[in-house]
C-alpha cells in the first residue's frame, strides 16, 4: 500500500485519516496544533513537524500519477501573466460588447485586437480602462478585455471601419494585449 500524507486534521481530515488507518494504510499527518492530532497518533498515525515532512514521508508520485487517489490538476502549457489573470478572473465587468461573427473569430481564434467595426451592440456604463465582457451574437461570453473608450464614445463608433473614424479614435476598442478568451 502507498504511504499517504494528510495536512489538516480537523473534523473532516481527522475522520478521513482515522478511516485510512483502520484500513491498514500508513499515514503521516500534520496539524498546526499537535495536541488536536493526538487521538490519531494514538491510532498509529505518524506525526510530521511540518507540511514538508508530510510530503517527504509520503508517496507523492503515486498521488500525482492519476485521479484514483485524489484530484489531478494538469499543468497549464504556459503561465498567464498577472494582468491577463486579473482581466480574466479578478476584475469586475463594467459592461458588455456584442461582436459579429468575424470579430469573434479574430478575437478568440487569432487573438487579434477588437476593432469598432466588429462591435454590433454595447451594454452597461463603462469607461476607458474598465474591463468588459465580449459576447458572441448569441450572447455567449467569448472573452474579457480592457476597453479603450467610454461607452458614449464607443456608441458612436459601432460597426465603423477604422479608416472612417477621426484620427484620435483610430485605435482598437480592446487591444489584443488586454484580451483574454474564455
Amino acid at each position: 500500500m502507498a504511504k499517504l500524507g494528510f495536512i489538516g486534521l480537523g473534523v473532516m481530515g481527522g475522520n478521513m485519516v482515522a478511516r485510512l488507518l483502520e484500513k491498514g494504510h500508513t499515514v503521516t499527518g500534520y496539524n498546526r496544533t499537535r495536541s488536536k492530532a493526538q487521538w490519531l497518533i494514538d491510532k498509529g498515525m505518524k506525526f510530521a513537524e511540518s507540511p514538508k515532512g508530510v510530503a517527504a514521508a509520503s508517496d507523492v508520485a503515486t498521488a500525482l500519477a492519476d485521479a484514483s487517489v485524489g484530484t489531478v490538476f494538469a499543468p497549464r502549457p504556459e503561465r498567464m501573466s498577472a494582468r491577463r489573470f486579473w482581466v480574466r478572473y479578478a476584475a469586475e465587468s463594467a459592461g458588455a460588447l456584442t461582436l459579429d461573427d468575424g470579430a469573434v473569430r479574430a478575437v478568440v481564434r487569432q487573438r487579434r485586437s477588437l476593432l469598432p467595426a466588429g462591435i454590433t451592440a454595447l451594454s452597461g456604463r463603462f469607461y476607458g480602462g474598465d474591463v468588459v465582457e465580449l459576447r458572441a451574437p448569441d450572447a455567449t461570453m467569448v472573452a474579457r478585455g480592457v476597453v479603450a473608450y467610454d461607452h458614449a464614445e464607443l456608441a458612436t463608433m459601432l460597426g465603423r471601419s477604422t479608416s472612417d473614424l477621426p484620427a484620435d479614435m483610430r485605435r482598437p476598442a480592446v487591444h489584443a494585449d488586454d484580451l483574454v478568451a474564455v
